[in-house]
């Protein structure tokens, strides 16, 4: 497991667990009940402070068949540095994970099958 300290504070960056997916998931709705679509995407790393997520990242394909990478934080979290140590971070876990040949044709249609495995999964369990 690939942990990140952010400079001078107490935020690490890390990749999502399964014991992560209700904050995580609440974070993304962010208080609304809606059930959850594909446009959730995979969620690939998130950035804790003392013990509370306060970003998740996540991986979607685009209409261009590209993958995309979105950063959700909390309403009173500044940005800052945190937007670009979480994205750094994703792109290298998403790449060492899902291996150099994600951006092509081949490898979209896995990556939409997982996505739309995990939001049929999450909607069944909540």
């Amino acid at each position: 497991m690939e942990t990140t300290a952010i400079k001078n504070t107490s935020i690490k960056v890390r990749e999502v667990y399964l014991s992560d997916l209700t904050a995580v998931i609440n974070l993304y709705l962010n208080g609304s009940t809606d059930e959850l679509t594909t446009d959730f995407g995979l969620p690939v790393g998130l950035a804790e402070q003392n013990g509370d997520i306060i970003a998740c990242s996540f991986v979607n394909i685009n209409s261009s068949g590209q993958p995309t990478f979105r950063i959700n934080m909390g309403s009173s979290l500044e940005t800052g540095c945190l937007g670009e140590d979480l994205n750094h971070f994703t792109v290298n876990r998403f790449a060492s994970v899902w291996g150099p040949a994600v951006g092509t044709v081949s490898a979209v249609q896995p990556l939409k099958n997982a996505i739309k495995r995990l939001v049929d999964w999450l909607n069944q369990c909540s």
